[in-house]
């Protein structure tokens, strides 16, 4: 018995030392883990910050372009068609593509802004839209196929007639350093993309 009783008396006055002992081990691992971030966020602020190929390869976008944009709506099988202008310059130490768009549809004088940039963080390319049509900002991200010279970028957006949410597919074709062809797919739940815009840049 008093051996029994002896044993349970070391093992109340091990446990304290065994958990502070835990303690000492837990807060060692975690000013390493602490040391080990702290080390590595001037690498990825470095990563951010960087100008990559891809980078370069918006610049090449600058300058001043005439669209010819084809708009198919309804069931009409013939789109309409507009003539706009583009003007587009490099920003923020060669991060950031700014686009200016301004010309006339239908509904009158017609103003739109887009931005395009390079996010090394996620490595996709993205894409923001907002024109006077409306009050909504379009974001889309996008993947670049250098094969084929192809951005494709996606998103989403609402349908302003049935407050639905629109999935929108944007393919530009790099067709050379002068001439590239936009084409717009918007998809309503599950029913097949409609090709409702394509837009023909010709830099001037």
């Amino acid at each position: 018995m008093k051996k029994i009783t002896l044993l349970f008396a070391f093992c109340a006055l091990a446990i304290p030392t065994m958990a502070q002992k835990a303690k000492k081990k837990s807060n060692t691992a975690s000013k390493t883990e602490e040391a080990q971030v702290t080390d590595a966020k001037p690498k990825i602020l470095e990563e951010n910050n960087r100008l990559s190929p891809m980078h370069h390869y918006l610049q090449q976008w600058s300058g001043h372009w005439r669209d010819v944009m084809k708009v198919w709506s309804g069931e009409n099988p013939e789109p309409t068609i507009y003539l706009l202008e583009k003007e587009g310059r490099i920003s923020c130490e060669g991060k950031l593509l700014l686009r200016n768009i301004s010309g006339r549809i239908s509904t009158g004088p017609y103003e739109a802004y887009e931005t395009v940039n390079y996010d090394n963080l996620k490595r996709k390319f993205v894409k923001t839209w907002f024109d006077n049509l409306g009050t909504n900002i379009l974001v889309l991200e996008g993947t670049l196929d250098e094969k084929t010279n192809t951005l494709t970028f996606e998103g989403a957006t609402i349908d302003p007639f049935t407050m639905q949410t629109i999935k929108v597919r944007q393919v530009l074709h790099i067709q050379d350093p002068e001439n590239q062809l936009l084409e717009v797919f918007v998809q309503l739940k599950d029913e097949k993309p409609i090709k409702t815009m394509e837009v023909k840049s010709t830099r001037n």
